[in-house]
């Protein structure tokens, strides 16, 4: 019954951790990195000009029709199950909650 216990509470102390640390916002030094690209436009008039497009880095650009990869895939599945598990696990702690009351 007493590793039961602390097991439990180490669960807790993890999952609250975690949800914790999704709240946090990202360390500065990532939000200030950027790539400079020049992009060069020549017209027929006058000497091309020269405009600076500057794209976070953090963003990366993606298509929208792009297949999903792997990886994204295997990572949806894993977060369907253990979202599901994690329900599973709240239901029966409540039920037994609500013996005690």
């Amino acid at each position: 019954m007493r590793f039961i216990v602390i097991l439990l509470l180490l669960a807790v102390f993890f999952l609250s951790g975690i949800v914790y640390g999704m709240n946090q916002e990202e360390p500065q030094a990532i939000d200030n990195d950027t790539a400079v690209v020049d992009v060069i436009e020549d017209t027929e008039e006058q000497e091309s000009s020269v405009e600076t497009v500057t794209i976070p880095v953090s963003q990366p650009m993606a298509d929208a029709d792009a297949p999903a990869q792997y990886t994204q895939k295997t990572a949806s599945i894993l977060g369907a199950g253990v979202k599901g598990f994690f329900e599973l696990l709240m239901q029966v702690l409540y039920q037994t909650a609500q013996l005690f009351f």
